[in-house]
């Protein structure tokens, strides 16, 4: 199942107080289209300092994402068989 949406933290308001709504807005849409196509984020404002950061932190959430998927679909397979041995 894929991910229809890209982590954004209540932390990087804090975290990147420094920059102005336009960089933050860059920042912010050029993570979701990393988030969309694994494109690697290239900005040339003052965003840029925060772009391997944004982009490690989303791969961290996609990981785990993934895990927790992965995780469901071995519990479901195991259930399975359980299942149609008690209708029989």
């Amino acid at each position: 199942m894929a991910r229809n949406y890209a982590a954004l933290p209540y932390d990087y308001l804090e975290e990147m107080a420094a920059l102005n709504d336009a960089e933050f807005g860059r920042l912010t849409r050029a993570l979701l289209v990393y988030s969309m196509t694994g494109e690697p984020i290239a900005l040339c404002g003052n965003e840029r300092f925060y772009a391997k950061r944004v982009m490690a932190q989303e791969d961290r959430f996609r990981a785990s994402y993934e895990e927790q998927i992965a995780v469901k679909r071995r519990e479901r397979a195991m259930e399975q068989p359980q299942k149609e041995q008690e209708k029989a």
